[in-house]
């Protein structure tokens, strides 16, 4: 899973780069990526379990994308975003609630801010649907092109209504016509609002929550510079002044629990011997789509998954105890899985 984070120059989102990824001495100035290993206290269990001689955790990798200019230029916006945030999984938009003014030495305003940077992105996709518009408007009228460019209008109108693609209600082949283009918001968003020391539950930007619950974003509140501060400190030490802060986990874990929700991702593991191993699929993916996962071979040659849940799993004395209580299942290709599902994928040779 790809995580992107934007911001407006001064939003303080590479300080959040910095905290998650506990970089403070690296300096940057954004176009950075970093992989981040999931906690994931279950994982450890299961291979506590199995004995397993490799642990080998989820990974959500953290993009630090250079900070979008309020009115770029058409082109240079859609080069920017194109080729930074292209493959993001979901964005992260990091919007400055701390100090008094805004880099520009303007009024501080973090609902103004969001709402530029969330029109940046809609401009970026209403370029590209009009640029695919005009094209089959100039071709052939075909069926297909005109089921596309009835989608196609439905998405810019919504858009041009103050809309995210994202909440907008399309049909699976809605959904499917529109895929291909990689529109901006469609993706999921998490709104990060970084504000300061003295407001770490974030009393002051309530008007700016307001628009994020209107548009369907969660948000989470974030001090960067205190986070950053904390990331350098020892286990211990970080443990004793997140809790003279009153803040319940690190920088990382939240902003990691918070990227699993705002995508929908649930955590399935597998596990034996050799490798204890936890994968992020999307909610609502099939066994078959979670055997190509492990590898593509897999998904071309499943016969059927063995699931185990974890919580039963952990209950047993093992693996075989849990088959004589009848707690592993045989499922097929359209099984969805679920969190904590432990699989077995059985294939053809």
């Amino acid at each position: 899973m790809k995580i992107g984070l934007l911001g407006l120059p001064g939003s303080g989102k590479s300080s959040v780069f910095r905290a998650v990824t506990g970089r403070g001495q690296e300096r940057h100035s954004g176009d950075d990526i970093a992989v981040l290993k999931v906690p994931d206290q279950l994982l450890r269990q299961i291979a506590d379990f199995y004995h397993s001689k490799k642990v080998t955790m989820a990974e959500l990798a953290l993009v630090d994308i250079t900070a979008l200019s309020k009115g770029e230029d058409v082109a240079g916006r859609q080069r920017h975003l194109s080729q930074l945030a292209g493959d993001a999984d979901a964005f992260a938009l990091v919007i400055q609630a701390f100090g008094s003014m805004d880099y520009t030495g303007g009024e501080l305003d973090p609902r103004g801010d969001l709402e530029t940077l969330i029109l940046e992105l809609a401009l970026t996709d209403l370029d590209v649907i009009a640029t695919r518009i005009e094209r089959i408007q100039s071709g052939p009228k075909v069926d297909r092109g005109q089921f596309e460019l009835h989608t196609l209008q439905k998405a810019h109108d919504h858009l041009a209504a103050g809309g995210l693609v994202a909440g907008l209600d399309l049909s699976p082949e809605e959904q499917k016509a529109l895929r291909g283009f990689r529109l901006l918001t469609a993706r999921p968003m998490l709104v990060v609002f970084n504000v300061g020391e003295d407001d770490l539950k974030g009393e002051s930007i309530a008007t700016a929550r307001e628009y994020a619950d209107s548009l369907g974003l969660p948000s989470l509140v974030f001090c960067a510079e205190l986070e950053e501060e904390l990331a350098a400190l020892g286990d211990e030490e970080r443990g004793a002044f997140l809790a003279d802060f009153g803040l319940e986990a690190s920088a990382r874990d939240r902003l990691i629990r918070a990227a699993y929700e705002t995508v929908s991702a649930v955590t399935f593991y597998t596990a034996a011997h050799n490798e204890a191993r936890a994968w992020t699929v999307q909610r609502g993916t099939r066994a078959r789509e979670a055997a190509g996962k492990i590898h593509t071979d897999l998904a071309d040659s499943f016969v059927r998954a063995e699931v185990i849940k974890a919580s039963v799993l952990l209950q047993c004395s093992s693996e075989a105890e849990c088959r004589e209580r009848g707690a592993v299942s045989l499922e097929g290709a359209d099984y969805v899985v679920e969190e904590g599902d432990i699989m077995l994928i059985r294939f053809t040779h």
